[in-house]
């Protein structure tokens, strides 16, 4: 029988985390920002999601 583990809210953050901090570093900011605001579904006031979830909005902003 298998068993899946349950990730526990802090490891699914995580996860959002890197998955966001790789997107940006390919330069994927409507990624990375949608990887952070899955982080807000979770934790609605976690600081550095809403400061990155600013800045990716600023940036977008000026892309276009």
């Amino acid at each position: 029988i298998s068993q899946r583990r349950k990730y526990s809210i802090s490891e699914r953050i995580g996860v959002h985390f890197t998955k966001a901090d790789y997107y940006i570093g390919q330069g994927d900011y409507l990624a990375a920002r949608d990887e952070l605001e899955d982080i807000l579904e979770l934790d609605l006031d976690n600081v550095r999601a809403v400061e990155l979830v600013v800045r990716l909005n600023s940036i977008l902003s000026i892309m276009k």
